[in-house]
């Protein structure tokens, strides 16, 4: 098939598993050589999160965190249309975690969508416009966050999802099918409903 698609879209795993005997540098040329595209690659990452002096440090040396802000820059660096990013504030110090907020706000302004996956509800209270709620593999609420906060009378993201949970029973669009807790939660902005 076609994997062209592939092109216009940025992924960021909770854990990148780098290869360890690479530079940080030799990480970001392999996967420019495999992307191609020289022009036009989003750096504002690697300069806010004060990459550059890390860049030719082997990754088995790079902090968990500083692995992650690599992780963070990759995942823009080739200004994709859809972005993934699973749990992408783990392992950040509240700085760094910051500066990725506010580059996730300015790309969704400039048109870009993301799914994010976390287990950090106020994270995601703070970064999503619908929310599709996961439990045991099967979706049981998909909507806007007002909508999620109405239906079980709760005035937080986090309130509100632990009341589904609690339920054990969760009802949307008039179906009602059992849960247990172990809740995945993923958030999606307006682009994709």
């Amino acid at each position: 098939g076609d994997s062209a698609y592939r092109a216009h879209i940025g992924y960021m795993p909770q854990a990148a598993r780098f290869p360890e005997n690479l530079t940080a540098y030799d990480v970001f040329r392999m996967l420019a050589d495999l992307r191609g595209a020289a022009a036009g690659r989003d750096e504002q990452l690697v300069e806010e999160f004060s990459l550059g002096p890390v860049l030719k440090t082997p990754i088995r040396i790079l902090s968990g965190g500083m692995r992650q802000r690599v992780n963070a820059a990759l995942a823009f660096l080739f200004r994709p249309d859809l972005l993934l990013l699973d749990e992408p504030t783990a392992g950040l110090d509240p700085i760094s975690s910051g500066t990725l907020k506010d580059k996730i706000r300015q790309e969704r302004e400039a048109g870009r969508t993301f799914i994010l996956t976390s287990h950090v509800l106020s994270e995601l209270e703070e970064l999503s416009d619908r929310i599709a709620f996961l439990l045991d593999g099967r979706v049981h609420f998909s909507g806007t966050q007002a909508e999620l906060k109405s239906l079980t009378g709760e005035t937080t993201l986090e309130r509100a999802i632990a009341n589904l949970m609690r339920q054990r029973t969760i009802s949307t669009a008039g179906v009602a099918t059992a849960g247990a807790p172990g809740a995945v939660m993923n958030a999606v902005n307006d682009a994709l409903a």
